[in-house]
């Protein structure tokens, strides 16, 4: 007699996988959105989708679009720096999150970055020097941590992308930081892209800030639900 046991079970694997915040092993009918996000990293700054606001109502997948645009800036070669809803959001990127990626770079092989020459560093000026992209002096605020950081990507021809999720969950005073952040940097045509996502309602309210103004200008992705053909 032959046991259920002791037959070979064979289950495809289910391409949906209704879990927050976790990517479909299949991603349908968001080409035009990745394609267009692909092309502002390549291009340079300028490109209004190097700052992108995903906005839907829950489900509809703005997480797996954000997860999306990260692995498309990672296989740029881009840092991703996640920024955290938290009352800690700010120094965790400061403290942590920031400080782990001069880490990385400088324990990357020679010649990719681990030691670079005639980089002018903020507070040292226009001296010109060999320098470790060891971690930055404590006390430093995020905008300085983001430029030192830009700095150190620039010869390379990478850049940073800052993400935040669940935007209408951020204390607007840590909204009003990153944003004057990414505005002086954007000043600057510093390799660097934001993007958010969040609830329409917290979309909107993070374009009300007095400090975040420019985000107006950002490309809006409206999510909405995949229309039956692309879901065959």
């Amino acid at each position: 007699m032959t046991t259920r046991s002791d037959k070979a079970i064979s289950i495809p694997r289910n391409p949906f996988h209704p879990t927050f915040g976790r990517s479909p092993a299949i991603i349908g009918g968001r080409d035009v959105e990745l394609d267009s996000f692909e092309l502002a990293l390549a291009e340079g700054p300028g490109n209004p989708w190097r700052t992108a606001l995903i906005s839907g109502t829950r489900g509809i997948g703005k997480t797996v679009l954000l997860n999306e645009f990260e692995a498309a800036a990672k296989q740029l070669g881009w840092i991703v720096l996640r920024a955290h809803i938290g009352s800690e959001m700010i120094s965790e990127l400061t403290d942590v999150t920031i400080p782990r990626a001069f880490s990385a770079i400088d324990s990357a092989p020679t010649g990719k970055g681990r030691h670079l020459t005639g980089l002018s560093i903020a507070g040292i000026g226009g001296f010109k020097t060999e320098v470790s992209t060891s971690q930055p002096e404590p006390g430093r605020n995020l905008l300085s941590q983001l430029q030192d950081l830009s700095a150190l990507l620039m010869p390379q021809g990478s850049g940073i992308l800052l993400t935040l999720d669940e935007v209408q969950s951020a204390e607007p005073a840590q909204l009003n930081e990153i944003a004057h952040a990414i505005q002086d940097l954007n000043r600057d045509d510093a390799e660097i892209a934001f993007v958010a996502a969040g609830l329409p309602s917290g979309i909107e309210d993070l374009l009300q800030l007095e400090g975040a103004t420019f985000l107006r200008r950002a490309e809006r992705v409206s999510l909405g639900r995949l229309d039956v053909e692309t879901t065959k």
